[in-house]
């Protein structure tokens, strides 16, 4: 049995979720988990950034809108 996982940095996943989609496209991936970083979605717009056929649950700064070393 084997078990794959795909995870990325988008630096904003407004700006590069079509990128993200052409990519996933291109190397016909299928994992059962897909994992984002840096997503900078807000409560307002992360229900317009999701993959078909898969469910998404995040966790969203609500107070915060960033944060620095």
């Amino acid at each position: 049995n084997s078990f794959s996982l795909f995870f990325l940095n988008m630096r904003s996943m407004a700006a590069n979720f079509s990128a993200l989609n052409d990519y996933l496209s291109v190397i016909d991936l299928q994992c059962p988990v897909y994992g984002f970083a840096e997503t900078w979605l807000k409560q307002e717009n992360e229900k317009l950034y999701t993959l078909k056929n898969y469910k998404s649950t995040g966790s969203i700064r609500r107070e915060r809108v960033g944060v620095g070393l």
